[in-house]
């Protein structure tokens, strides 16, 4: 199967290079002239398949790593992340001790950053740390690093990279000044699950009301409340059956109104980190690693996915 798979990309390849005149011209170098413009007018998807077309004409030309690179960035600006994640450990790999192995280094942290998974990013900061330690931009790599600490809520571990700054770099103010960010971090007015489980458990509502959701707290307490007398009323009627009932429904939507009160507790405390680092990564200057020929090298323009 791989095999007949493979035979029909390179005959696909092939016709893309036999109709390539009319369009981006013959030559493996107007091919990636090409490639480079759809990249540029940030058409990734036709952008990947030129790079692909050039490395199919040009499997070993002075431009190969390149294109290959380029390759993930289309999937990384495309937000196919977990593909550029794929495309870049595997150049990483191949090219340690390299230019262009550290910057896709880099870049797997860029893509785990864009799907969330902060510990992953930052192990692939570590391992560019590791692999090259003497790099210059190496600084704007700590402070990367202490920002997915940040993240992941490691206040602690974030002070203490970003203090790994060094003294006469140009980046120091700044890593000084997300330092104290990090103590604005833990004193954010947060909400105890616990407490609002236990207030909802005592009084049906009061959890609600605690987290800031006054019509949920009213709702569930007007429920549970309807409930506890069609309850009553029914037993006093005789009516077991119907009060049995009613008796389940108020035990789970009683139950519902615990986990509800804890869930809101968390959501609201995940809503208050959010709005604090987003207000961090503006203030700071928390953006993007910018064109991604710029000599291969991180600035602190970093993506605002960190």
């Amino acid at each position: 199967m791989n095999y007949i798979r493979g035979v029909v990309i390179a005959c696909y390849l092939l016709l893309a290079a036999a109709a390539g005149p009319a369009q981006a011209g013959t030559s493996a170098a107007e091919v990636l002239a090409f490639a480079d413009q759809l990249f540029g007018q940030k058409d990734y998807y036709r952008a990947i398949t030129e790079y692909k077309r050039y490395l199919f004409l040009e499997p070993r030309g002075e431009d190969a790593v390149t294109a290959e690179f380029q390759i993930g960035m289309s999937y990384l600006n495309g937000d196919k992340l977990e593909t550029a994640i794929e495309v870049f450990s595997e150049l990483a790999d191949r090219h340690i001790n390299e230019v262009i192995g550290r910057k896709a280094l880099l870049m797997t942290a860029e893509a785990y950053s864009g799907l969330k998974k902060y510990r992953e990013a930052q192990d692939s900061l570590e391992k560019s740390l590791a692999i090259y330690p003497e790099h210059p931009d190496n600084d704007a790599v700590r402070v990367l690093i202490g920002w997915c600490l940040l993240r992941q809520g490691e206040t602690a571990s974030a002070r203490e990279a970003f203090s790994r700054c060094g003294i006469d770099s140009p980046l120091r103010s700044q890593a000084e000044r997300m330092i104290g960010e990090t103590s604005g971090y833990d004193r954010l007015p947060l909400k105890s699950p616990l407490l609002a489980g236990s207030l909802s458990a005592v009084l049906p509502g009061a959890g609600q009301l605690y987290v800031g959701r006054p019509r949920d707290g009213m709702l569930a307490f007007l429920i549970n409340g309807t409930l506890i007398l069609a309850a009553v009323e029914a037993f006093d009627k005789d009516q077991n059956f119907a009060g049995s009932v009613f008796v389940l429904l108020d035990v789970s939507w009683y139950a519902g109104n615990i986990y509800n009160a804890v869930n809101g507790a968390h959501k609201v405390n995940r809503s208050r980190k959010q709005d604090f680092l987003d207000e961090v990564e503006v203030k700071c200057g928390i953006m993007s690693s910018s064109d991604p020929r710029d000599g291969l090298s991180p600035t602190l323009a970093f993506r605002t996915r960190f």
